[in-house]
């Protein structure tokens, strides 16, 4: 969790990890692309692995390793929460790519796919669920965060192609699911309907999960890409009730 980007090749899964370290987000302006996806998907594996180590500091049979662990914990745990905040902005209630010196990109359109997000727009990745409660405060409370979450289930499922350069599948697919912004078929959006409940508002995790379950499967279909089962996955554990949003 601490290391540097093997050889530093940008196309690892640590690319970006220094400017990730040093500003708590991976700026914009420093040659690595879907940065805002990065960021979020580096404080997510951070505040699992805090989690990991803050058992291991209970379990240690050495207080030299379990102060080691507690303390590797925290500064985990802190990363993680620090790059929700910075990415957030309040204008638009969506995490937005910022640059080094800690301004919001310009021209930011919120449906616009590419560019700082991977296989999506701000929309499909400006609600992370590492640490939700947190992140209803970095949105100003409870209720402000479910109105955004409505919000993106009530705007229109229209797309800019942004950084693709043309309409691709999940662009079609996602218009095709027809709930606003909300896209079923690609992962980073599957934990997205149950955000309500976790909120306080069941009612809706219910309505809208038992919506996805009627109209985006079929006997012979998906609403989109089976990639390591997540489609399939979601759909049984959704039929059994259960699920995590953060495993």
């Amino acid at each position: 969790s601490f290391n540097d980007e093997p050889g530093g090749h940008m196309g690892v899964g640590k690319a970006g990890y220094r400017h990730y370290d040093q500003y708590k987000y991976i700026p914009s302006d420093v040659g690595v692309s879907e940065m805002v996806s990065r960021s979020l998907d580096f404080a997510f594996a951070d505040m699992a692995v805090s989690k990991a180590a803050s058992v291991l500091a209970k379990e240690s049979s050495s207080l030299g390793n379990s102060q080691r662990f507690e303390s590797d914990a925290q500064k985990l745990k802190d990363r993680s929460l620090a790059v929700q905040r910075n990415l957030y902005d309040s204008q638009s209630g969506l995490m937005r790519p910022k640059s080094r010196n800690g301004h919001f990109d310009s021209n930011f359109v919120p449906n616009r796919w590419g560019g700082g997000y991977t296989e999506g727009s701000a929309w499909h990745h400006s609600f992370p669920s590492y640490a939700v409660k947190e992140l209803a405060l970095v949105h100003g409370g409870r209720d402000n965060l479910l109105r955004k979450l409505h919000e993106m289930l009530e705007t229109p499922g229209s797309f800019q192609v942004g950084g693709y350069g043309q309409e691709i599948h999940e662009m079609t697919e996602m218009r095709a699911v027809a709930m606003g912004q909300y896209g079923h078929n690609n992962q980073p959006c599957h934990h997205v309907l149950y955000m309500f409940a976790l909120l306080g508002e069941h009612a809706s995790t219910a309505e809208y999960v038992r919506h996805v379950m009627n109209h985006a499967y079929g006997v012979d279909f998906y609403a989109g890409d089976e990639d390591n089962g997540e489609m399939g996955s979601w759909f049984v554990l959704s039929a059994l009730g259960l699920y995590s949003v953060a495993p």
